[in-house]
């Protein structure tokens, strides 16, 4: 598969799986799925000279569950891009592989949670595999038919739910010194923006001591 492109993913993963792979898009592309839209915009820095590194993608799960995830990869720029590919491609695959077959009122619940873990773990054995020292990010959101959602993440990109007015909802902790920093209440958000070591991180997949948070539903 090639990255630096959107596609669709149906032979090898969930049928009408969107990827999003080196992107330098120019504006955001609405996507209904799953009773709803999103909008997925993704763009590399544009005074950094250099590949984007992230990844991203919307899995449908039958027609009223939905998983998005985003990575962003560590390492030289070429090698963080290929962790974060081939990490989304991994959970779009154990997703796929967990449902085949399964009923439709089946599918949330434990079997999504399952399957996204062993996405993940899937992931950091094949990016370990790579031999290239790099990494990336995740952060992955499963959404339920009745709208409830569970986060998981590994490293410092963060799942962010916003109410109507604004109103943060949840967010959840960066796998950083910075965020834990935050967390503890010992800096604020704006000092975390201009930080000198926001830079650092402490978790990531391609690591041997990845570790997964998965928050309450």
């Amino acid at each position: 598969m090639t990255t630096a492109a959107r596609r669709e993913q149906d032979a090898e993963g969930l049928r009408g799986a969107h990827l999003f792979c080196q992107q330098e898009m120019t504006g955001a592309e609405r996507i209904d799925v799953a009773g709803g839209q999103l909008a997925v915009f993704s763009r590399g820095n544009p005074a950094r000279e250099r590949v984007n590194q992230d990844a991203a993608a919307l899995l449908p799960v039958g027609k009223k569950r939905l998983v998005l995830v985003v990575a962003d990869g560590v390492g030289g720029a070429r090698s963080g891009a290929r962790a974060s590919s081939l990490a989304v491609e991994e959970i779009s695959r154990a997703l796929a592989e967990a449902c085949e077959g399964v009923p439709e009122r089946e599918l949330g619940g434990e079997l999504l949670r399952g399957a996204i873990l062993n996405g993940i773990e899937r992931a950091n054995a094949a990016v370990k595999a790579l031999g290239l020292g790099a990494g990336t990010t995740l952060a992955i959101v499963a959404i339920d038919e009745d709208r409830t959602m569970r986060t998981f993440h590994v490293g410092d990109s963060t799942v962010v739910v916003v109410g109507q007015r604004g109103r943060v909802k949840l967010q959840t902790v960066s796998h950083s010194p910075v965020g834990y920093a935050v967390e503890a209440g010992l800096i604020d958000d704006e000092d975390a923006l201009h930080h000198p070591d926001l830079h650092l991180i402490s978790n990531m997949v391609g690591s041997e001591r990845m570790r997964i948070e998965v928050g309450a539903r």
